[in-house]
């Protein structure tokens, strides 16, 4: 059949025909193109009246298994053979999740006579997916109709909101997508029965009246295709589609019902036609979505800053990767720009001072001042998949300086002291956290080597020249405080130095780490023996920038 291309004039006259023959009325309004903008165009409201089932399970069949943001399988096989695999793609998941599969046995009050095909109950439920999961369902044999229709279902929680669902079937070979954790299937029905679901049972959720109401791909027109797709973008997408620009709670159902929409262009085989006669609204959706997302970072990254909380990168790299998944969005992105508000977000400074005192003849200070610690995102970001939230920090390079220090010492006629001091690198080796781990589980590994500060002396005792050396007492004294808290790796023979200085390799426990607020983590000795004591601080601020 000759496709017939749509004007604006004749879309109103199709809108305001559908409005006669139709339930009250929703006014709603879009551009949609420089030539054919069309103002508040009236259609008809969905006939919203949910068909509830009950739905029994096989909890002897459930399989479950930790899937993370890399993404993962799982699957179970029904009392009937039936076996159900779903495949959850890198970036679906914002975090780990336990995901659990199992069969359904039976769905009381289904208004399809030919019963269940197959069905399949997921949890945790009401999880969403950033990108969907492909479910498919394999039959032990292949699928027989007959005079029925096989159609794809989807329920919520526990067998509410039933409704029609798109799916395609090969042989013994269900396939559906996935964006929603409750409940998918597929079922077998007259004509007058299906019909009768997508006519006047259409749940509650906008997406879901979508799917019911989209017409049968195999019994639709060309034309009837390009009024689904034009009735359903006023009602349906661009409503959702605006509400996500400015809430970002409702960004991932407004992907999903956009993926939808799409998804049918490409079932009625339709596209290309489609955008003949409305070139604008695919650009406009993915603009929409575009703008959500940056709106949604932006204010994620305030978050972070105002209230000193990292933790919000993990909402950044999410929308980060929502977006590199989807080509039509980076046309209206700088995603290098929303990369850099992460980094900016997790961006520390880490602080080492030390104190040391023995009896009143020696006093040492040492100070690091601010290290930056800096995450290097840019490069580690996998597009289209969620960076780890992981702090990783190796073999960085500052200086630890003296800030104050003296050492008096006289014997006989001897007199002598300190001429110089001289700063030492101060080296990072591991400082690794993860911004993802529940409040009471987070660790910090930190191993550190603060070098080697050394005292210049000049010893003079009246006869021949005065005499120079060099003494590493503050590193010798650190060491021992090091040795008492066994925190010294590897742990030297002792911490005398006779000749030449050894470094040392410290490793930090037993942090009090907060988690929020400017000071991130500290960790504080206050130590004492033998006339010896220091005071250590070591402090991690959260500094974004």
């Amino acid at each position: 059949m000759k496709l017939k291309l749509f004007s604006g004039l004749f879309l109103l006259v199709t809108l305001v025909f559908l409005v006669s023959c139709s339930p009250p009325l929703e006014n709603t309004s879009t551009e949609i193109g420089e030539n054919n903008e069309i103002i508040n165009i009236e259609v008809a409201e969905s006939k919203i009246d949910p068909i509830n089932v009950s739905v029994s399970l096989d909890e002897n069949s459930t399989s479950t298994t930790m899937i993370g943001p890399g993404g993962g399988t799982i699957s179970t096989v029904g009392q009937d053979g039936t076996t159900y695999t779903l495949v959850i793609p890198p970036g679906a998941l914002l975090k780990a999740e336990e995901i659990s599969l199992t069969p359904v046995t039976e769905m009381d009050g289904l208004p399809l006579s030919g019963g269940l095909v197959g069905a399949v109950d997921f949890s945790p439920s009401g999880l969403e997916l950033s990108s969907p999961a492909i479910l498919t369902i394999q039959t032990s044999n292949p699928i027989e109709a007959g005079d029925l229709e096989t159609v794809g279902l989807a329920y919520q929680g526990t067998g509410e909101q039933l409704h029609l669902y798109p799916m395609q079937l090969d042989s013994a070979t269900i396939t559906m997508q996935v964006y929603h954790f409750s409940g998918h299937g597929s079922g077998q029905g007259t004509t007058s029965e299906t019909n009768n679901m997508g006519q006047n049972h259409s749940p509650d959720d906008p997406g879901g009246q979508m799917n019911n109401e989209a017409p049968k791909p195999d019994s639709s027109t060309e034309e009837q295709g390009i009024n689904f797709l034009n009735i359903h973008w006023f009602i349906t997408v661009e409503p959702i589609l605006k509400a996500a620009i400015d809430d970002e709670s409702r960004l991932n159902e407004a992907f999903r019902i956009f993926e939808w929409w799409l998804g049918y262009m490409d079932l009625y085989k339709v596209r290309d036609s489609f955008n003949n006669v409305e070139p604008n609204l695919i650009n406009q959706g993915y603009y929409m979505l575009a703008t959500g997302v940056e709106n949604a970072v932006t204010k994620a990254y305030e978050r972070c800053v105002d209230f000193h909380n990292p933790t919000e990168v993990i909402d950044i790299f999410h929308w980060i990767a929502f977006a590199e998944r989807e080509p039509g969005m980076k046309e209206w992105l700088d995603i290098n720009k929303l990369k850099q508000l992460a980094q900016k977000c997790v961006t520390f400074e880490l602080e080492f001072t030390s104190e040391v005192h023995v009896n009143s003849n020696i006093y040492y200070e040492l100070s690091t001042g601010k290290i930056i610690i800096e995450p290097f995102f840019l490069e580690a970001l996998v597009p289209g998949t969620p960076a780890e939230p992981i702090i990783t920090i190796q073999n960085l390079e500052a200086q630890l300086n003296w800030v104050d220090g003296y050492h008096i010492a006289e014997e006989g006629e001897c007199t002598g002291g300190i001429v110089e001091l001289t700063n030492s690198t101060f080296i990072i080796e591991l400082l690794q956290f993860d911004l993802s781990a529940p409040s009471g589980y987070q660790t910090i590994e930190f191993l550190y080597n603060p070098g080697i500060p050394v005292e210049k002396w000049l010893i003079d005792c009246g006869v021949g020249d005065p005499v120079k050396f060099e003494l590493y007492q503050w590193l010798e004294i650190f060491c021992e405080m090091r040795l008492i808290q066994n925190e010294l790796e590897p742990i030297p023979l002792d911490c005398y130095i006779e000749e030449s200085p050894f470094e040392i390799h410290a490793i930090v426990d037993n942090w009090d780490i907060y988690g929020s607020g400017e000071v991130y983590a500290e960790r504080l000795y206050t130590e004492s023996f033998g006339g010896f004591s220091e005071i250590t601080h070591i402090i991690l601020r959260h500094s974004p920038r």
